[in-house]
């Protein structure tokens, strides 16, 4: 089995523009001034974004993308997964090393070329009999315990892309300088977070459970970002394609996640970052991480 750590930064100097409340969340309406348009590209739903600016950082810096992608609405789901690994294993576009996938890379100017971790063995999908199986009860939960690189076999296969921090950080909150995809105030009923009390605690939820159902007599509040996009604050803590200190490999990523990532860390604008800044391999997963993709 993949030996890893769990390692998050935390960061004691960050500054919050809002403390983190239970009250009276802002949720987005769609009178806002967002058009919300999605479509189903190759099976999965994906909403789109438009060119033009959006604000970026803590201190809402403009910034602007010069042209339009779709992005996935919900994360990548277990199930979804799953299929992946079915049908990539059987057309050998990834492997087997022992009870661990691994993934042939060719290389970028980052990562040299080699055989990588894809994921690691005990997340929500087992290897059973010559199958991929996901454990019941969680194939509409985001899947997990992945590593970039098992982020980036999906979307090779897939003809998708992982998105990088600027495209991922629009698609969550527009030109809107909210710090959450729905307004300024985090209320555990908006999204999955650490000790944020839903019916899975402490695991991920369902891809778009916060959607204003009520669950075993939990409320939730619909909560996308302005583009429509669910989960872009908490569940799973989303890879991206973007890089801090190349030579180490560091990933970012964006949303934060159930595990580990308070409420303040789920804000759009904080970038968590695969173990910095203590060194280690770069095929590394941790037990919250999945991902999203997008199409350009």
């Amino acid at each position: 089995m993949l030996a890893f750590c769990l390692v998050f930064l935390f960061s004691c100097n960050i500054q919050h523009k809002n403390d983190a409340s239970t009250s009276s969340p802002q949720i987005y309406k769609k009178t806002d001034g967002y058009i919300v348009k999605d479509t189903v590209i190759k099976g999965f739903k994906f909403v789109f974004i438009p060119k033009g600016t959006y604000t970026f950082g803590m201190n809402d810096a403009l910034k602007t993308i010069d042209y339009d992608y779709w992005i996935m609405k919900f994360e990548v789901t277990n199930e979804q997964y799953a299929h992946f690994l079915n049908d990539a294993l059987a057309n050998k576009r990834i492997m087997l090393n022992s009870d661990t996938v691994v993934y042939a890379y060719p290389g970028d100017r980052i990562r040299p070329k080699g055989v990588y971790h894809a994921m690691i063995p005990d997340g929500k999908i087992r290897y059973i009999n010559g199958h991929f199986l996901v454990d019941s009860g969680f194939e509409q939960h985001p899947v997990t315990c992945l590593t970039w690189f098992g982020c980036r076999a999906f979307c090779d296969y897939s003809g998708f892309q992982l998105p990088d921090q600027y495209e991922w950080e629009k698609a969550a909150r527009g030109a809107t300088g909210w710090n959450y995809p729905w307004g300024d105030t985090l209320d555990f009923r908006c999204a999955n977070y650490h000790f944020s009390k839903d019916p899975f605690s402490e695991g991920t939820t369902p891809v778009g459970f916060y959607n204003g159902q009520q669950y075993q007599g939990f409320q939730t509040i619909d909560s996308p970002s302005p583009y429509g996009c669910y989960d872009m604050a908490g569940n799973a803590w989303e890879v991206t394609n973007s890089t801090i200190y190349p030579d180490r490999g560091f990933i970012e990523g964006g949303g934060g996640g159930y595990l580990y990532h308070t409420g303040a860390m789920t804000q759009s604008w904080f970038r968590s970052r695969f173990g910095y800044p203590i060194p280690s391999r770069i095929d590394r997963a941790f037990i919250s991480d999945g991902f999203r993709c997008i199409v350009k």
